[in-house]
């Protein structure tokens, strides 16, 4: 608002001065007599309303060309969203440009999502570019196929997962991601050394997990099981990437193995820090010797998953690390070499590694 107050001021200051000149050199005789005060007067309270408006206008039109918008199906219950779309935010606004975030109601609500969507139909000119994180374009292709269409303006969808689908779209279109086979491979490599340093050869294992990104926990089991052949192996799906609900999985299971004397677990594996969280509330809660030596294994690498690493907590040992930073950086960057027109890949799967936990 100051600009346009400087240049309203500017502005008068400059038509008065014309005026002035005319009068000078006489450009207004043909009046025969001077030009009345009042009239010079309304000449310049017009010239300070028309600059006004013309400068508001102007600085709308060039504020709803630099906005790019944010649509996530999750928001609370999974702290990497969180970190990653702050992230976000931090390097859009670094560039200039203002991010608008729209989350829908409950976490991983498809449909939600979907109302978000359709609301930008109507409303694609307030934005020079958008970011669809966690979109699933691959379940819902046709939508999103379409949005882009109508949109063609570049679109960012990140943490995807490789699909021969998102060849299908246009170049204005990138998806960005961690490889999550690469995930589960890193994460059985870290529990098949930790499992040999305790010279277990049949270890049992329970992989808590999500139906979405199954990838994580079916590239983890068939690598674990090709390194121990008579590992008792049990996969949870329902974990939903739930620190609550994880916690309730692992409760169930342990107190059913401690009230039939059954040789507990030795690793769980978690494929999202949020529960592994869960897993170690849930070991607290139980208060059992016989569950001192459990280790756990995450996946995502959040603030609070490293903080307790890094204390050396005796269960929740490590955690496979895809950076919401990195990915941050890298999405926003091929966004907006996009938006200057660069050429750019359409395809990005970064590779995540293990912790290195600071001691």
């Amino acid at each position: 608002m100051n600009k346009e107050i400087i240049l309203a001021i500017i502005g008068s200051v400059i038509a008065a001065a014309i005026i002035s000149c005319l009068e000078y050199f006489k450009v207004f005789e043909f009046f025969n007599h001077q030009i009345p005060f009042w009239v010079l007067v309304m000449t310049i309270i017009f010239c300070v309303t028309f600059t006004f408006i013309w400068t508001s206008i102007i600085r709308k039109k060039l504020t709803a060309n630099k906005r790019v918008f944010i649509i996530s199906s999750a928001f609370t219950s999974t702290p990497f969203f969180s970190e990653l779309i702050k992230d976000i935010i931090h390097s859009i606004e670094s560039q200039g440009y203002e991010p608008i975030v729209k989350l829908p109601f409950e976490d991983f609500n498809i449909i939600d999502m979907n109302k978000h969507v359709e609301k930008l139909y109507n409303d694609v000119n307030s934005y020079s570019a958008g970011i669809f994180i966690h979109a699933e374009p691959d379940k819902h292709y046709d939508r999103f196929h379409n949005f882009s269409k109508k949109f063609n303006k570049p679109l960012l969808f990140l943490d995807c997962h490789k699909n021969d689908l998102y060849k299908t779209f246009d170049s204005k279109c990138s998806f960005i991601g961690y490889d999550n086979s690469v995930t589960g491979k890193i994460a059985s490599d870290t529990a098949t050394i930790l499992l040999k340093k305790k010279e277990i050869v049949s270890p049992k294992i329970l992989v808590i997990a999500s139906k979405l990104q199954s990838e994580r926990q079916s590239n983890f089991a068939s690598c674990i099981q090709s390194k121990f052949p008579n590992c008792d192996l049990t996969i949870d799906d329902s974990g939903e990437f739930n620190r609550k609900i994880s916690h309730r999985i692992v409760l169930d299971n342990l107190k059913n193995k401690l009230k039939h004397s059954e040789n507990i677990c030795d690793l769980i594996f978690c494929t999202n820090d949020e529960m592994a969280l869960g897993v170690l509330s849930a070991i607290k809660e139980l208060n059992n010797k016989l569950l001192n030596n459990i280790i756990v294994l995450g996946c995502d690498g959040i603030e609070e998953a490293k903080t307790i690493i890094d204390k050396k907590n005796k269960h929740f040992v490590n955690t496979v690390d895809q950076n919401p930073k990195l990915l941050s950086n890298v999405g926003v960057e091929i966004l907006f070499k996009k938006i200057h027109n660069h050429d750019v890949e359409k395809e990005i799967y970064l590779t995540p590694k293990m912790y290195v936990p600071i001691y």
